[in-house]
């Protein structure tokens, strides 16, 4: 797997109407918007709180309790999408928060 262009498929609610797609350069940016999606939620339900802090399981667990989340990539080699499921997010968006915990260089996920 390449680290290429991504669609997100992302349905936060059992009503088909809340289905929403994005589309991204990069693994890293996908699972970017994936945190960003985790963090305007909790400031919607937060919403009277000036700060809000958060910790990698209740991130995962929002992830988990989503309806449906898939990460389709570009597999240049095919030349067609591929798609990956709630169990590669979350490991990937692990692996992510622990790369950028341990490398302050600046430097994406995925190169």
């Amino acid at each position: 797997m390449a680290d290429g262009s991504c669609i997100l498929l992302i349905q936060p609610l059992h009503r088909q109407g809340s289905r929403t797609y994005s589309r991204y350069d990069s693994l890293t940016e996908c699972l970017q918007a994936v945190i960003k999606v985790f963090e305007e939620h909790l400031k919607n339900v937060f919403k009277n709180d000036e700060k809000i802090s958060y910790n990698v399981s209740q991130l995962m667990d929002f992830v988990q309790n989503l309806s449906d989340i898939v990460i389709l990539i570009y597999n240049k080699e095919f030349r067609r999408y591929e798609p990956y499921g709630r169990k590669f997010v979350k490991s990937k968006i692990y692996g992510y928060l622990a790369y950028t915990a341990t490398n302050k260089s600046g430097k994406s996920y995925y190169y």
